[in-house]
């Protein structure tokens, strides 16, 4: 009944306890920070969606499809914007937040659920 995603990283790999996402009629918006410090996603209007995200957990949130460009972004600075975003019914939506070589990065995976 539970969820969990194994994360690999320069020190080995991680568990990540996953939220149960079923509800059809929304879209889900999850952020994983695997960064070394807080992070929180806000839409391109400064709205917050989900955070902040302590470094190495995760956060996730219910939202109602929409077509959304999404802002990460530290206790200081955005550190990377995506581009739009169509939020589907019934998908999840996951940002992965990394550092490599000292610059932030962001990966995109979208699953049916």
């Amino acid at each position: 009944g539970g969820q969990q995603t194994v994360v690999w990283g320069d020190s080995g790999s991680k568990l990540l306890d996953d939220q149960p996402f079923d509800n059809k009629s929304k879209s889900r918006v999850a952020l994983y920070n695997l960064t070394s410090a807080p992070v929180s996603l806000l839409t391109s209007k400064g709205q917050a969606v989900v955070g902040p995200v302590a470094a190495g957990q995760f956060s996730a949130r219910e939202v109602n499809a929409i077509q959304v460009s999404f802002v990460v972004h530290d206790s200081q600075k955005a550190i990377y914007t995506t581009p739009q975003i169509n939020l589907k019914r019934g998908r999840s939506t996951e940002l992965f937040v990394s550092t490599i070589a000292g610059t932030p990065q962001v990966t995109r995976v979208e699953t049916v659920r």
